[in-house]
């Protein structure tokens, strides 16, 4: 809850010093997006089950971007509580799994092809991070720490109406992947050392850790300072090193922007 609440702080002083910023240059333009919606897919986790189980959920999300002529900067949190379904939900209903994600973006603008069209392409941090609680009683984690590449496209029909849509890959990741599953001697460690328990890892790449990412959002602007949107979102995960994890997801959500 307190790192929402400094989140939230340093938008809100982003947005006033960017609002000072851009009465120099009216090409700028910041937005800040809160969105929710549901998320469906499905897990295996070697960790937790030889099984693959579906999920369920609702998704929570709030960013903040910056754009201009020429480049975009934006960053974002992703919140997912999700339901475990399977016939031993009835047994185990305790079992939970929560994801969140927060990615930090920035992309040049590529060759104009139109007017209308416009393309992005630059680096990105990504961390995912993925907890299983099985029954209270045992539990199952992946935490990834990313650098990567993602790509960005606009297509605006007019003032009104806009599609836009990324592809982004992970390349480098600092995996955090315990080999067990339950509370042993280095989770009661570390238990009151979050940073420790999250970065303690190793690094890889491609070879073991593929995270691609895909989003496509309609958006229609209600007035000069807020718009709506609709997306469609979808992210996967496949780690093979330690005990092979996997997860799909598939998100549809709405937000509302206000920009400045």
């Amino acid at each position: 809850m307190k790192t929402i609440k400094y989140f939230l702080l340093i938008l809100i002083v982003a947005l006033t010093y960017s609002k000072v910023y851009s009465q120099k240059d009216s090409a700028i333009q910041n937005s800040i997006t809160i969105s929710t919606g549901l998320n469906q897919g499905y897990f295996k986790d070697l960790n937790f089950s030889p099984l693959k189980y579906s999920i369920s959920g609702v998704n929570y999300g709030i960013t903040y971007s910056r754009i201009n002529n020429k480049s975009i900067f934006f960053t974002c949190i992703d919140f997912n509580n999700n339901t475990i379904n399977t016939i031993q939900q009835t047994v185990f209903p305790k079992s939970k799994y929560i994801q969140g994600k927060v990615k930090i973006a920035y992309l040049r603008k590529v060759n104009k092809i139109s007017k209308k069209v416009d393309f992005f392409l630059g680096g990105q941090y990504q961390s995912n991070i993925d907890f299983i609680d099985f029954l209270e009683e045992s539990t199952s984690f992946l935490v990834a720490h990313s650098l990567g590449i993602s790509l960005y496209g606009e297509f605006h029909f007019n003032n009104k109406h806009a599609i836009n849509a990324s592809i982004s890959l992970p390349l480098f990741t600092l995996m955090v992947r315990p080999p067990f599953s339950g509370f042993d001697e280095e989770l009661d460690e570390n238990i009151n050392k979050p940073l420790r328990l999250i970065t303690n890892g190793y690094f890889t790449s491609v070879n073991n850790y593929v995270s691609p990412s895909f989003s496509i959002q309609y958006e229609y602007n209600l007035t000069k300072r807020f718009s709506i949107s609709g997306e469609y979102q979808m992210n996967y995960q496949n780690q093979s090193k330690n005990d092979r994890f996997i997860s799909y997801q598939n998100q549809i959500r709405i937000g509302l922007s206000y920009k400045v």
